[in-house]
């Protein structure tokens, strides 16, 4: 059995899969938008200082050669851009270091529901945090899943409307000694709004 050490989430917080194409704001509301972000915001600015206070005390103990919070998420929103780039060429074959079966299966199952519209724009990313952390150890494993939402915002002035781009990514570590060090991707989720302004 599992002991899990600590759970770190922000439960209001969710990326749906009920909307992966194209959602229109109505043309008469153009700031529809701004409190779906400051949401969006608070969420993790508030939520960032207890997952923060857990990675520094059960990820450092484990490996004390781990980076602080704010540089995993520099590497892991790194990491997702380049998901998300391939995406973009639909050539997943460069993936298969960074995923898992299942994390890679989701990935292109994503791809297959977008559309030539949004397609070239997924990768527009600019922010990264980290919304749930959680671990658990038992006599042979130290196992930690880390959730990071990406947020990215891509205007189309020729066409008065605009692109929020929602990342949810969810990646794994084995941290015994036997293991290697490495992440892997386990699940994706993508989520496109389309806003007019």
């Amino acid at each position: 059995m599992f002991k899990k050490l600590c759970v770190t989430s922000i439960r209001s917080f969710h990326v749906s899969r009920l909307n992966l194409g194209l959602r229109s704001y109505d043309l008469e509301q153009p700031w529809a938008i701004i409190p779906h972000l400051f949401k969006r915001y608070c969420q993790l600015f508030f939520g960032s200082f207890r997952v923060a206070w857990n990675f520094d005390r059960t990820l450092k103990k484990w490996d004390p050669d781990m980076p602080d919070l704010i540089s995993f998420e520099r590497s892991a929103k790194d990491a997702v851009k380049e998901v998300l780039m391939c995406m973009q060429d639909q050539n997943y074959y460069p993936l298969a270091p960074l995923t898992s079966i299942k994390g890679l299966e989701e990935i292109e199952a994503e791809s297959e529901t977008l559309s030539d519209t949004v397609r070239p724009y997924i990768n527009k990313i600019t922010f990264g945090a980290t919304t749930t952390l959680a671990v658990s150890e038992d006599e042979q494993s130290m196992l930690c899943d880390l959730d990071l939402l990406c947020l990215g915002i891509k205007r189309r002035p020729e066409a008065g409307d605009a692109f929020l781009i929602e990342v949810l990514t969810r990646f794994h570590r084995d941290f015994s000694p036997q293991k290697q060090p490495d992440w892997s991707i386990t699940s994706f989720i993508l989520n496109i709004r389309r806003f007019r302004y």
